[in-house]
Parts: C-alpha cells; structure tokens; sequence
C-alpha cells in the first residue's frame, strides 16, 4: 500500500511540475551549459556511470538493446525510400510507363516469387547507392548503433562521436573484440572520437549520413544540435533522429512506467522539459532546407517485450528522417 501510494505521489509531482503536458510545442530547453557544452555535466555524470554495463543486454541499456534492430530497419526503409524515389525521378522520362497492378490478385506462388524479386531489387538498390557513404553516428554512447552499421559492410566508413570518454573506451573497447569488427577499427572504416561539436570552431569533415539516436533529449540546445548536425551533412545527405515528444503519453511511458515503475531505466535518466516534438522538428526542417523523407512513431510494448514502429509520430518516442536540399 505504501508503495502504491508513493508512485502515485511521483505521479502527481511529476504532473505539476509540468501543468502544461502536450500543450507547449515550443519549449525545448534552449538553456546553455555554462562551460559551452552541449551536455550538462549532469548528463555527462550519468552516462559516464552507465558506460561499464553499455553492453549488458540485460542491465541498464537493455531498453536499447531491443530498440535498436529498429533503428537499423528504419534506417534502411528511409534510405530505400529515398534511393527508389530519386532513381524513378531521374529515369522517369526514359522508363516505359507500367501500370500498377495488386499483388493480393496474383496467385500466392507467383506473388511470393514478386515479393522476392522487388525485395533482391531493394537490397541491391540500397547497397550500391551507400557503398561510397561516410556515416556518423552522433552521441554513440557505447557503440551500439555504431558497430550495427559498421556490420552491414556497406558504408565506407562508419564514425561514433561522443563527449563521454567512458563511453568512447567502452565501445572502442568492444569492438576491437569482434574479428570483423577489429579489422574495421584497424583501417578505419570504423572509428570511435571524443567530441563535442559545440566547441567545434569549423566543420572539418562531411557525412553522407548522420545519426542522432536517443541523444536530443539529454542535449541543453537540441535546435542548436540539429544545426551543427544539418552543417557536417553533404548536399543529399540523410539526417535520422530517434527522439521524444513532449506529451502525457511520453511522461507517463518514458518518465512514470519506464523509470519509477517498471525500472527499465535508471532514474533520473529523462528530463521531461527537454523532450521535443516531432512537429518542432519538421518546422525546424522547413526552415532550414530539410525535406521530410519519413516519420514513424515507435512504442515500447512490455507483454511482448520489443519495440514496435507505427504510424503515430506525434506521440511517445519517434523516428524522423530528413534529406539536406
């Protein structure tokens, strides 16, 4: 009973803290950190203390551990989506026009034969565009995403920047204990750096892709984020952000259920003012010549322990992809 009335008294507190849940779309914390820094050392202390478990899956990371076959397959989708969408605009006076037909009217083996042959089609398309592709995974944290990206074996180079030098050890640290992996670190076509672009004086170096996961809502100036991301970005390139919005499903999941009941996380992990919404993000994007290429929400679901993509972006954790004009 008394626990039961202490998670309610969180409940309350964390409600008035923030009268005006899912009503503000404009008040993503724009506070600087009063020595430059794009984290607070708050922050930094915190994912400094969870660098020795990054790759337990069953410890404190394990939330992203499920999450993150996710982001590779959104990832790929956006990708995908993007490659088809410019090759059919580039051939689209040279192709033979073909009507649309429905494959649910074809014979099943037939239309097992169509799934497989678009599916190859794909696979090849997407593989051929990035083969030349540098990617950056921006606040690698451990390296998680960072060594998924570096496995496909179809970017040139895959970087991980981080300002937690534990994290950087650690993921350096895990990686050069995969035989693939290693060799990957050894001619550097994966790589691990210190940074933090807020204290970058010049954009020294262009992406084809740049990934920022899991990492705008601990940021004090995520706007700020976003455009030294959109500037280490080349003419074309792919910006894909994971991230939170700000309203009473997000408090409830990521906040309530995520940190005080179910202790998925730590606590104290999510700062609810710092969540951003995803219309934010694509308001932001039309003012600095990004196009929209996908939104996805995506929900964690605790009877089948997994994280599921879905169509509603504008509440809970999304994804969100844009391509630099």
């Amino acid at each position: 009973m008394f626990q039961h009335s202490l998670k309610l008294r969180t409940l309350r507190r964390l409600v008035h803290v923030n009268p005006n849940i899912g009503f503000n779309p404009n008040t993503a914390s724009k506070v600087a950190s009063s020595d430059g820094s794009s984290f607070s050392s708050e922050e930094q202390s915190h994912f400094a203390n969870l660098a020795p478990t990054w790759w337990d899956p069953s410890g404190n990371q394990r939330i992203l551990h499920l999450m993150n076959t996710k982001r590779i397959e959104f990832i790929k989708d956006t990708l995908t989506k993007k490659f088809f969408e410019e090759r059919n605009t580039k051939n689209k006076e040279d192709e033979i026009y073909i009507p649309k037909f429905n494959k649910n009217l074809l014979p099943d083996y037939i239309k097992i034969q169509v799934d497989n042959m678009e599916g190859a089609y794909m696979n090849e398309l997407f593989k051929n565009s990035v083969k030349d592709w540098k990617v950056l995974d921006m606040g690698c944290g451990g390296g998680l995403l960072t060594e998924s990206l570096s496995r496909l074996d179809v970017f040139r180079q895959v970087k991980g920047y981080d300002m937690t030098e534990e994290c950087i050890q650690v993921a350096t640290q895990h990686a050069s204990k995969d035989i693939l992996l290693k060799k990957n670190l050894e001619n550097e076509s994966l790589k691990y750096e210190i940074k933090d672009l807020f204290k970058e004086d010049s954009v020294t170096e262009k992406f084809d892709m740049v990934c920022c996961f899991e990492m705008l809502e601990h940021v004090d100036e995520p706007f700020r984020m976003l455009s030294c991301l959109m500037e280490r970005l080349n003419t074309g390139g792919v910006l894909v952000i994971s991230t939170i919005n700000k309203d009473l499903v997000s408090l409830l999941t990521t906040i309530v259920a995520a940190e005080h009941l179910l202790n998925l996380v730590p606590k104290g992990t999510h700062t609810f003012e710092k969540y951003i919404n995803c219309s934010e993000i694509e308001n932001w994007a039309f003012r600095n010549k990004m196009e929209v290429i996908d939104a996805k929400g995506v929900m964690f679901n605790p009877i089948r322990d997994e994280w599921e993509i879905h169509s509603k972006k504008d509440i809970g954790n999304y994804f969100i992809s844009l391509k630099k004009l």
